[in-house]
């Protein structure tokens, strides 16, 4: 009777610490399940708020701030390219006009605009066409030769402005309104003596240096009033 009655006392305790033991488990994953909801609210606040605020930038915002490879390394000079940040356009740098201001080329349109309406651009690398055109004289015989580009390094000055009259004469009478005119750097003297002819030439409508990577101060862009 004492054994049966110790039984009984034994499956009442085994069944009470099995209770308790199922009630400690339901209320540990019921604190896990809890922990897991907070950890998740607070991540998607913190990835909500890391999207919207200025001081964590998304990697679609780091994107679009981060600057192009070497776009720190172009500097506006005479014969670059810019982007014209009000009209979205590419154009290219004529002369300096002043500390802040720029003759800037676009197309056929010449246009003076402020420094901080440009953005420095690589250099695009567009073939341009050669091409000659020969003009008999006015006997059927000679012949004046109109060339996309005129390459007088190694000339004499009076030699060079003979060859850029008769180069003006002959595009006028073919329709060619745009070629350019290799002089080379040196002493300078050759480039002056041209670029001092173009400016009184009443046909000439416009020149500058070329691009740098097209010829740079060795090299005069001429275009014709046609």
């Amino acid at each position: 009777m004492r054994e049966s009655g110790a039984e009984g006392v034994n499956v009442r305790e085994v069944k009470a610490f099995l209770g308790n033991l199922a009630d400690s488990a339901a209320a540990t994953r019921e604190k896990v399940e809890n922990e897991d909801l907070q950890v998740r609210e607070a991540l998607r606040r913190f990835e909500s708020e890391d999207g919207e605020d200025g001081n964590s930038p998304t990697p679609e915002k780091a994107q679009k701030t981060r600057k192009a490879p070497g776009e720190e390394k172009i500097s506006l000079k005479d014969g670059a390219e810019v982007l014209v940040l009000s009209t979205g356009k590419r154009g290219r740098l004529l002369r300096r006009l002043g500390s802040k201001r720029w003759s800037v080329e676009i197309g056929s349109i010449r246009m003076n605009l402020s420094e901080e309406d440009l953005k420095p651009m690589a250099a695009s690398k567009v073939e341009q066409p050669r091409y000659d055109v020969e003009l008999k004289g006015a006997d059927g015989e000679g012949a004046a030769r109109a060339v996309f580009e005129l390459d007088l390094r190694g000339y004499r000055l009076q030699e060079a402005l003979g060859a850029v009259e008769r180069q003006i004469d002959a595009a006028s009478l073919s329709g060619l309104s745009l070629f350019s005119i290799i002089h080379g750097t040196g002493e300078g003297v050759l480039g002056a003596g041209i670029q001092g002819y173009l400016k009184q030439n009443p046909t000439v409508e416009d020149f500058h240096f070329a691009r740098p990577e097209e010829g740079g101060y060795g090299k005069t862009v001429v275009r014709l009033k046609i």
